[in-house]
C-alpha cells in the first residue's frame, strides 16, 4: 500500500468535542494524520502537504459551517479527491451546505459507526 492510499488527514473547524474525534479508530491499513485548526491558508497548505487519500473535516456549529464549506470547495479543486464532512450537530441546513460544497456527509453519531467503513470504501 502506498503512502497516498494509507494516509487520511483529519482536521477540525470550530468547536468539536474531543471525545467525538478520539472515538473513531483508523480502519485497517490506514492511519490518521491530524492538522489542527488555524488560519485558513496554513490549515489548507498543511493538508495538501500530507498527500492524503482522503480528508475528514470535523465541523462545529454556526460560522464553522461556512468556513468548512470554503475549505471543502478548495480541496476539491487542488487537493485530495475525497472529503468527508462530519458535523458535530446534525441539521438539514448544515448537511445541505456541506454536501453542496462537495463533501460526503456524516453526523458525529453516525461517524462513530460508519466513518471507518466509508474511508475503506474510498481506497
Amino acid at each position: 500500500m502506498t503512502n497516498r492510499i494509507s494516509v487520511i488527514v483529519m482536521t477540525v473547524i470550530g468547536d468539536v468535542p474531543a471525545n467525538h474525534i478520539s472515538a473513531v479508530p483508523a480502519p485497517p491499513g490506514f492511519f490518521w494524520r491530524f492538522v489542527p485548526e488555524g488560519p485558513f491558508a496554513v490549515q489548507f497548505r498543511s493538508i495538501l502537504r500530507m498527500n492524503a487519500r482522503a480528508v475528514v473535516v470535523w465541523v462545529g456549529a454556526d460560522d464553522a459551517i461556512d468556513r468548512a464549506a470554503k475549505l471543502i470547495r478548495r480541496l476539491h479543486v487542488t487537493g485530495p479527491p475525497n472529503v468527508i464532512a462530519v458535523a458535530a450537530v446534525h441539521e438539514q441546513w448544515t448537511e445541505s451546505v456541506l454536501r453542496q460544497a462537495g463533501a460526503f456527509y456524516l453526523c458525529a453519531n453516525e461517524a462513530r459507526l460508519r466513518l471507518g467503513q466509508m474511508v475503506e470504501s474510498l481506497a
